[in-house]
């Protein structure tokens, strides 16, 4: 009877662990759905781009890309949408088109221009006015470049359900205010389905990406993907170093260029690799690779201060530890892509906003002191304990290597993808077109 007593309390502490493991990963399920189900409208389309996203290295399309150099990894693309000539011409046509905005006052261009790397200079910008926010909704975060947004193994800042670009683009599109959330262009019925049916040129631009003239939401998403994916940067000063011309960059930059690459600084732990960023994805690697970090720009009371949204990867999983982490940005364009850090916050003294150069290299001095000093602000007291110490700690530089290091940086601006045609607004004597 002891025996059997025994027996049955074990089987019952067992079935209990079972139970608080299930429940445990139900609500861990939940919290993800109620993630995914905040950002994105709720159709059969959405769960369509949840299988690109499962396809996504499975590809047999056949490789359009343009201005790839040779031995650069192919970009990955979902079987289900080649990129083709055709359609990253219609996706650049609608990439540009404010009729894609609930007021048709903003357009994806209006918070990605081409000669700002595809970023804005707005520190956070805001979303289209509407009843709730008469001026706009500010969005929590920094915009983030394009170039070479083919690669990235994750999208934004610090959210790991957006895998596919195809997915990602109804965040801004169809994006309501909520707790995650806010609104960028504001659509939110079919009116702007027959505002594009209502254009010959589109009904034509269609018929060549698919094969008929049928224009849909998800046609729609699929094109703006199949565009970005054409966004490759690969022609920096210091990629035409690294192909062999020797004149291309200067001797600070060479020099700044080993610091980055070395222990002291140790850079290139966050923003190495061609895409100059940690969190890339290709077929030639086992497995996409993804990392968020803790840089110390903000203490755990500043993030309890903040709303949801604002607080980094903690927002997406509900774990402790992600609070402070984001995705290392890529650095390709950095000298054009200023204010910097996830919330823009970084930013030039304002007497130098007219000179581009000068407010880059004076942002750039800001970040390099930020981790100069192991991860804190000056003035700030003990950084977040989140922050990865192995990587952010503090560390010396002479003012000469300081300006090495920032040269090596602007030497990353890529003119040719900044003013490259093929990126532009493709029909700027049209008002619906442009930023």
């Amino acid at each position: 009877m002891a025996a059997c007593h025994s027996i049955c309390r074990r089987t019952f502490v067992v079935a209990l662990y079972l139970r608080a493991a299930a429940l445990a990963a139900l609500c861990a399920l939940l919290h993800s759905c109620l993630i995914w189900e905040a950002v994105f409208p709720k159709s059969e389309d959405d769960l369509n781009a949840e299988l690109l996203g499962l396809a996504l290295l499975a590809s047999a399309c056949r490789p359009y890309t343009p201005g790839l150099p040779p031995n650069t990894p192919i970009p990955p693309q979902p079987a289900e949408n080649c990129t083709t000539p055709e359609r990253a011409e219609l996706g650049r046509h609608l990439f540009y088109d404010r009729r894609l905005s609930g007021d048709e006052s903003m357009s994806c261009a209006s918070c990605h221009q081409q000669g700002l790397g595809f970023t804005t200079r707005a520190a956070r910008p805001n979303g289209i006015a509407h009843d709730a926010f008469p001026t706009g909704e500010t969005h929590p975060r920094n915009s983030q470049s394009l170039a070479n947004v083919a690669y990235f193994s994750r999208l934004t800042w610090a959210n790991p359900a957006f895998v596919t670009l195809e997915a990602q683009a109804a965040a801004p599109l169809f994006g309501a205010s909520g707790p995650s959330t806010i609104v960028e262009l504001g659509l939110s019925n079919e009116g702007y389905l027959d505002k594009l049916r209502n254009d010959p040129r589109y009904l034509e631009l269609f018929r060549r990406a698919y094969g008929s003239a049928d224009i849909s939401e998800s046609r729609i998403r699929r094109s703006l993907a199949a565009f970005e994916r054409t966004m490759l940067s690969f022609n920096s000063s210091y990629d035409r170093f690294l192909r062999g011309e020797t004149g291309a960059i200067n001797a600070s930059a060479i020099r700044g260029a080993n610091l980055f690459h070395g222990e002291t600084a140790e850079c290139f732990h966050c923003h190495g690799g061609f895409t100059f960023s940690d969190s890339v994805n290709h077929p030639g690697l086992p497995s996409p690779e993804l990392f968020y970090h803790n840089n110390g720009l903000y203490l755990a009371a500043d993030y309890a201060a903040r709303p949801m949204r604002e607080r980094g990867l903690i927002d997406a999983t509900g774990q402790a530890g992600d609070e402070g982490r984001f995705r290392a940005p890529s650095l390709r364009n950095v000298g054009m892509t200023f204010p910097y850090m996830h919330d823009g916050s970084v930013a030039c003294n304002p007497a130098l906003a007219g000179d581009a150069d000068a407010c880059a290299r004076d942002a750039l001095q800001l970040v390099l002191n930020h981790y100069m000093n192991g991860g804190k602000r000056d003035g700030m007291g003990q950084p977040h304990p989140a922050v990865d110490q192995t990587l952010i700690r503090p560390f010396g530089l002479t003012a000469q290597e300081q300006a090495d290091l920032i040269e090596f940086l602007m030497s990353l601006n890529d003119s040719s993808f900044l003013n490259n045609p093929a990126f532009s607004n493709p029909q700027p004597a049209d008002s619906h077109f442009g930023i």
